[in-house]
């Protein structure tokens, strides 16, 4: 039950956060380059920190 509570959740997620890109129409070339390079940051900065504890956990050698 909690599974399917956040697949759902992160299915609702997604939606909501792609509406705004398909709702507005009149947008600068440089508004969306600073969009895009806003979400490649979350992106990234997402990655990283998810890396980063089992990093810590292997045995150094």
């Amino acid at each position: 039950m909690e599974v399917n509570l956040g697949i759902f959740l992160s299915a609702l997620g997604t939606v909501f956060g792609a509406l705004p890109a398909l709702l507005i129409r009149n947008v600068s070339h440089r508004v969306k380059d600073n969009l895009l390079a806003y979400s490649a940051g979350i992106m990234v900065a997402a990655s990283a920190y998810a890396l980063i504890p089992s990093i810590k956990r292997q045995p150094v050698q």
